[in-house]
């Protein structure tokens, strides 16, 4: 087993402790005993313990039978039976707490650092949570134990100190329950006891308690200082580059050097050296350029996204971006501003990246069948082109590209109404392709943003008939990309819902933190070697997502099989802001107009039905229907 495996088994056995899963925890430390071939084992304690549970129901015979082989003592009663139980658990957890101090001393070995800068912080969430954590009052000092006890383990306290601690905690739980099982007789004496050995309980705990705490809150207060002291710095190429041409963005992203990662553990202090990547930015003969990009919510994928876009329009590329804006986030029209200063990534573009805030020739389209449409399309931009078609879902643009055609410029489309914008998705889409053909030398990109138009795979959207063509849409530019020409840019939260095609096909894979399902989808078709094992790890980790001193993404280049995690260059254009409104992002920069009667129209008069698309399936259906009418009439004139 690799060393990154044996952390995070040991993560999840200690976060098990932390909440009272003494059950689980024994049963992880067994298994750890036997990897690392140790002469402990607490699953022999945990079965007499099992045994003796056993026989409380049972005859008195058995009872006397079951204590004298686990006990070598006759027990009768079940009261005796039930406290002896619990006592021989606690034996248990003595030895398993053995077994991963065992752990803990190896981990730091073979890891070379402290446990406390090994184990992941989430780990340190956990414990916190399982001391505010009491299922009830009979059980508090079990709740009470799993927490310090997780604690002693990060702080390294010797098994002999917290001895007393586990025994008491046992007697208490095992009195408890002999209360259940004893004759009237003998409860006032359990309850004496009980009070007794929770006394003891608490002095223990309160003097362990107090050693280990100012400990670990050390510890959390140098963590939030080491995040503030994880720098990057850029190598000398990049300010090369940028001294040639300064107001171009050198690079879409930086390398993450494999030291820094390859361990399988992230970095919380020092300096980690950034080497810029030119990318290419556009297809070549006889490769393609088909990226996707994979993460959660807020992981960076529009941040890289917006890289790339920008990183080609610099190169005097013409770019399309669609997406389905449901909350009116206007991310692709924000890059017709600069970065603002109230962005969190502002000082970081400026003080480190050396970039100058700029905004980009961003041109916004807003497809509608008249102007009661234009309500859905709020705000009016100075940047929007309106345009008016009889059918959002059969329209052409023709000589209208060559207008909004420029190298360096980005179209991108305007939310307006889920019906008429999924349709509409779908007709820019073919009428793009279509003047692709004809520009085949202009360098063009096109992308995706949240891919759910090319989801085909998500039930709820297999029902629908316009998404269910916008799928079949994507699928056929995935499958003439290489021959038009184009580099393509793919994002979507969950990979198991893309397309076969796009994941299949695609030159590069982007992805961030992902759940355990869609970590499955990225590495399917993957040769099992090199440092996939490492990478699955990691992106499996919230903290490269979450984290805003990482915001790392995995890169697997799927034409040499390299393995590399990248760091999204900022780009210098507009980015949204979360406590922000973009429509003041928008006011700000004076790119709102006064109301829908000042915004250009790219003409005055509706597009005509150009035609109707479909899948092959209603296409061929209707194919069928005209030749069986032509049919019918050819028949009627003999």
């Amino acid at each position: 087993m690799s060393i990154v495996n044996l952390q995070h088994l040991f993560e999840e056995a200690l976060s098990r402790l932390a909440r009272g899963e003494y059950n689980t925890f024994i049963s992880s430390a067994s298994r750890f005993a036997n990897i690392l071939n140790l002469d402990l084992d607490p699953s022999i304690y945990f079965y007499r313990a099992a045994l003796l549970e056993n026989s409380l129901n049972a005859s008195p015979i058995v009872r006397l039978e079951f204590s004298n082989h686990v006990l070598g003592k006759l027990l009768l009663f079940r009261d005796e039976v039930k406290f002896e139980a619990c006592m021989v658990r606690a034996e248990a957890l003595k030895v398993a707490y053995q077994v991963m101090l065992r752990v803990v001393e190896f981990l730091e070995r073979e890891m070379h650092n402290s446990i406390l800068r090994i184990v992941s912080f989430w780990v340190v969430r956990d414990i916190q949570v399982g001391e505010s954590y009491v299922r009830s009052a009979a059980t508090e000092e079990f709740s009470m134990l799993g927490s310090l006890l997780a604690k002693c383990l990060l702080c390294k306290v010797p098994v002999e100190k917290v001895e007393k601690l586990i025994e008491y905690a046992f007697m208490v739980n095992g009195v408890a329950g002999a209360l259940k099982y004893s004759d009237p007789l003998r409860k006032m004496e359990y309850a004496v006891k009980l009070e007794e050995y929770r006394a003891k309980f608490k002095v223990a705990y309160l003097s362990i308690n107090n050693e280990v705490s100012p400990r670990l809150a050390a510890f959390e207060e140098n963590y939030g200082e080491s995040e503030n002291k994880l720098l990057y710095e850029l190598n000398r190429y990049w300010y090369m580059w940028l001294e040639k041409k300064p107001s171009k963005l050198p690079a879409p992203f930086f390398i993450i050097p494999k030291s820094a990662w390859s361990s399988g553990t992230l970095p919380r202090s020092g300096t980690i050296s950034l080497r810029p990547y030119r990318f290419p930015p556009f297809a070549t003969r006889g490769r393609t350029i088909l990226n996707t990009v994979y993460g959660v919510l807020g992981s960076g994928k529009t941040m890289l996204l917006n890289s790339l876009a920008c990183y080609r329009l610099d190169h005097n590329g013409f770019g399309l971006r669609l997406e389905i804006d449901h909350h009116r986030r206007l991310q692709a029209q924000l890059m017709a501003t600069p970065l603002h200063r109230d962005h969190p990534a502002y000082s970081y573009l400026v003080d480190v990246l050396k970039l100058r805030p700029r905004p980009l020739d961003v041109i916004s389209l807003v497809v509608v069948r008249g102007d009661s449409d234009l309500k859905y399309a709020n705000p009016p931009l100075k940047i929007d082109r309106i345009l008016y078609v009889e059918n959002p879902g059969a329209f052409h643009l023709g000589s209208l590209w060559e207008t909004l055609f420029k190298p360096g410029r980005l179209i991108c489309l305007k939310f307006v109404n889920m019906h008429i914008t999924g349709r509409a998705y779908t007709s820019l889409l073919k009428s793009f392709l279509e003047f692709r053909a004809e520009m085949r030398k202009a360098p063009m990109f096109i992308q995706i943003e949240e891919a759910m138009m090319g989801a085909s795979a998500k039930v709820s959207m297999m029902y629908s008939r316009s998404m269910l063509i916008s799928a079949e849409e994507v699928e056929i530019l995935v499958q003439g990309i290489r021959g038009l020409g184009l580099s393509g840019d793919f994002s979507s939260q969950r990979p198991s819902y893309t397309i076969v095609s796009v994941r299949g096909q695609a030159s590069n894979i982007f992805a961030g933190h992902m759940a355990p399902k869609d970590v499955e989808a990225i590495f399917e078709g993957l040769p099992e070697k090199g440092s996939f094992e490492i990478a699955r790890q990691i992106i499996s980790n919230g903290s490269i997502s979450f984290n805003d001193n990482y915001k790392w993404f995995l890169w697997i280049d799927k034409s040499s099989g390299s393995v590399n995690f990248i760091r999204a260059a900022v780009p210098p254009c507009g980015a949204e802001i979360a406590d922000r409104d973009p429509v003041e992002l928008f006011e700000e920069f004076d790119l709102l107009a006064d109301g829908w009667n000042r915004v250009k129209r790219l003409n005055s008069e509706p597009l005509p039905e150009y035609e109707e698309f479909m899948p092959e399936k209603e296409l061929e259906i209707k194919r069928k229907g005209e030749k069986r009418r032509r049919k019918d009439e050819i028949s009627i004139t003999l």
